[in-house]
């Protein structure tokens, strides 16, 4: 598979994943206005744009010519950061919701709530220690 080929599948691929996310989260804002379960939409609103916007800097990173300065890089590289852990961070309040709901426990709440504390510190933590950076084929 050549460059082009490779370029045009993960286009294809991460295009379809952000259209899919788009429709999701337009979809969440319709059911926001109509249901009695907001908090779900709401997680499910922030999921889908948070997807959206990870594969969007992912298909801006596979997209990037071949020269292209560290900046462009780098803010690229953050954005799919910050948008990998916000949807992991919303799918699993989305799950301790649902889990909630299902089995309203008090010791189960209690131990989501910590996990879900835990998860979300590291997840911050993550992006504090990321450094992005490029590398080059002169060697």
């Amino acid at each position: 598979m050549n460059f082009i080929q490779l370029q045009a599948y993960a286009g294809f691929w991460t295009g379809a994943v952000v259209m899919i996310s788009l429709h999701n989260m337009f979809l969440s804002f319709f059911l926001y206005k109509t249901r009695q379960t907001k908090v779900s939409n709401i997680i499910k609103i922030i999921f889908n744009s948070a997807n959206a916007l990870r594969f969007t800097a992912v298909w801006g990173t596979y997209m990037t010519p071949k020269v292209a300065t560290l900046l462009q890089c780098t803010s690229l590289q953050y954005i799919a950061a910050i948008g990998s852990v916000l949807t992991r961070v919303s799918l699993t309040a989305f799950l301790l919701w649902r889990l909630k709901q299902v089995h309203n426990g008090k010791i189960d709440s209690w131990i989501g709530t910590t996990l879900f504390i835990i998860r979300s510190g590291l997840g911050i933590a993550q992006l504090g220690f990321q450094r992005p950076s490029t590398f080059s084929n002169t060697a």
